[in-house]
């Protein structure tokens, strides 16, 4: 597996964000329901407010000897606290940084147990980009001394109160990050691609594909792209299908598929975000996104 500190740093770099976001795997189960409904204020005034900002993840885990496999979705809440820095729950355990946590190389948070020789880095958008008003993403990335290890990302933020009519349809251009492993646990990298949605609210159902895949390190493009297929919206969530097409399945050496799940943020429903898992009979991986109209 890639050098996991480096990861936060490349998602970061390559999203044209000020910070990341974590992710964890799961099923196709939506992942709004632990998310408060509040003002459309955007994310930077809601942090600075000390709102609590919460989410579930996607992500994958690996141990030494195992294979990489998903993880279980997993409620994270978000809140600034009077240090300056953050409090991060992760199921109810509470994990409180300090400003001076703050890396600006990996432009997250660094957690280190040293006790158990767990090293945690916390990376979050919404807190300093100028590219995205209401959506964010939280990257966790975690190792320890024992080769243990995991990447987690949650989608959060000001979500949509009142999404758009019916006789509206809306187009959405983003970034998204992917974490790419071989299931044996033997290599893995970073991607990063332009991501297109398109939604139609007359019938509640959203498609889209990722394009101009690259390697986040050597900037590498990848051949073909992935699929946003059978999306559908209920609220102010959406699920869908992720399917490699035939350039990439034959570069990868087998069929890509997936899902999808994510959130319409702010007034509107003017941005999106929201997190992914693929793999193929070699290859796992789970990613997140920012979209906006």
């Amino acid at each position: 597996m890639s050098n996991h500190f480096k990861t936060a740093m490349i998602c970061a770099a390559t999203l044209g964000l000020a910070a990341c976001g974590a992710t964890t795997g799961g099923g196709a189960t939506t992942g709004g329901t632990g998310q408060i409904a509040l003002p459309h204020k955007t994310f930077k005034q809601a942090f600075a407010n000390k709102d609590v900002l919460t989410g579930y993840t996607r992500g994958f885990t690996h141990a030494p000897g195992y294979n990489v496999k998903f993880s279980s979705p997993v409620l994270v809440g978000l809140q600034k606290n009077s240090t300056g820095g953050v409090d991060i729950s992760v199921n109810s355990e509470l994990v409180s940084l300090s400003a001076s946590d703050y890396n600006s190389i990996s432009n997250g948070y660094k957690y280190s147990d040293t006790a158990n020789g767990e090293t945690t880095v916390f990376t979050v958008s919404g807190i300093k980009s100028d590219k995205y008003d209401y959506a964010s993403m939280l990257i966790v990335d975690f190792y320890d001394n024992q080769g243990n290890s995991g990447i987690h990302i949650a989608d959060m933020g000001i979500k949509t109160k009142t999404m758009p009519t019916s006789a509206m349809s809306s187009n959405y251009s983003g970034t998204s990050i992917i974490a790419l492993a071989e299931k044996n646990g033997s290599g893995g990298n970073i991607y990063a691609s332009d991501i297109n949605l398109n939604t139609n609210y007359s019938t509640a159902s959203i498609t889209g594909n990722m394009t101009n895949i690259k390697n986040a390190l050597d900037l590498s493009k990848a051949a073909g792209q992935i699929n946003i297929e059978n999306g559908q919206i209920s609220g102010d969530r959406f699920v869908g299908k992720l399917t490699g097409d035939a350039v990439l399945n034959n570069q990868l050496g087998g069929t890509l598929a997936g899902n999808i799940e994510g959130g319409f943020y702010g007034p509107n429903a003017v941005e999106a975000a929201g997190k992914f898992q693929l793999e193929t009979n070699r290859y796992i991986a789970i990613g997140g996104f920012v979209a906006k109209q």
